[in-house]
């Protein structure tokens, strides 16, 4: 199992894959999608913030949120769930900022592991 211990806090795990997870090579497909995919996301989600654009933030969080949850980044989840809801309900806006600090701080670990590992299997 895939876990990357941080503080005592597991920032990602494969573990929703249930028999999946054993699969080394499908594992390392869904870490590469990631790492191809969600670092434009995560531009296009912090250049909607500064433009206030809710409609994009709304749907590159909503993109995020799932990515996030398929790998329980819990912390990352929690925090783009919020930019989501506070997108759809024009509420507490200035906060999106440092929620989305608060997101790249959980997932540049994840990024890291990700990328180490799939270097090392080339």
């Amino acid at each position: 199992m895939d876990v990357l211990p941080t503080a005592n806090k597991n920032v990602f795990d494969f573990a929703m894959l249930g028999g999946l997870q054993d699969d080394e090579e499908f594992v390392l497909l869904l870490k590469n999608i990631f790492v191809t995919t969600v670092p434009d996301k995560l531009d296009q989600l912090s250049t909607a913030i500064r433009m206030k654009d809710w409609d994009t933030v709304t749907s590159a969080a909503h993109y995020l949120k799932s990515n996030f949850g398929n790998i329980q980044s819990k912390d990352a989840y929690k925090a783009v769930k919020l930019i989501e809801e506070y997108a759809i309900q024009r509420t507490n806006l200035d906060q999106l900022e440092d929620l989305f600090l608060k997101v790249t701080e959980s997932i540049d670990p994840v990024m890291s592991c990700f990328h180490k590992d799939i270097n090392n299997d080339q």
